[in-house]
């Protein structure tokens, strides 16, 4: 039983959402009716290369920022990959290196071909920048971010948007013609 279900239990409540409901009213509320507005718009959707629009956004109820970073933070990927162990890691597109969850390790086909640890894209975004911080020259930076590119376009996108004053000389054509 888990907490949230003990809780509910010992209050003499039969359900958790009555918990929810009682001591947050107003998010449980504004929860419950964006998961039945978003999984309408999903029954409506005829195929996912008609609709362009983005259903989890335009059926949002109004957030403020906090609340707006945890819905993006804890949104679910809208991309189930047909793809399974070595051949998902192979691509760059995809492969999220160790940012995967253990769930998505599991369905994957991932567990056992990743170290043992968890790290969100942050923390491997901080690693890449303090390793190519090391580098000695801009040749040795422009070879570590290729190589970056070539195992996880997402990181490697995210550490140059979030340093692109440092990096956009080295990415950019002089660097290469060195």
């Amino acid at each position: 039983m888990s907490s949230i279900s003990l809780i509910a239990h010992q209050n003499g409540m039969r359900s958790t959402t009555a918990l929810m409901t009682r001591r947050t009213p107003d998010i449980a509320q504004r929860l419950a009716r964006w998961l039945s507005t978003s999984q309408e718009a999903h029954r409506n959707r005829r195929s996912h290369s008609e609709h362009h629009e983005d259903v989890y956004s335009a059926d949002l109820p109004p957030m403020d920022e906090k609340e707006m970073a945890l819905y993006k933070l804890y949104r679910p990927e809208r991309l189930t990959p047909k793809e399974r162990s070595t051949e998902l890691m192979k691509m760059p597109r995809l492969n999220k290196g160790m940012a995967f969850s253990l769930y998505e390790r599991q369905y994957l086909g991932l567990h056992g071909l990743l170290p043992p640890a968890f790290m969100t894209q942050e923390q491997q975004a901080y690693r890449v920048i303090t390793k190519l911080r090391e580098q000695p020259n801009d040749l040795a930076r422009y070879i570590q971010l290729d190589g970056l590119q070539d195992r996880n376009e997402k990181l490697f996108y995210r550490v140059l948007c979030d340093h692109v004053k440092e990096l956009m000389p080295i990415v950019y054509t002089p660097t290469v013609g060195l």
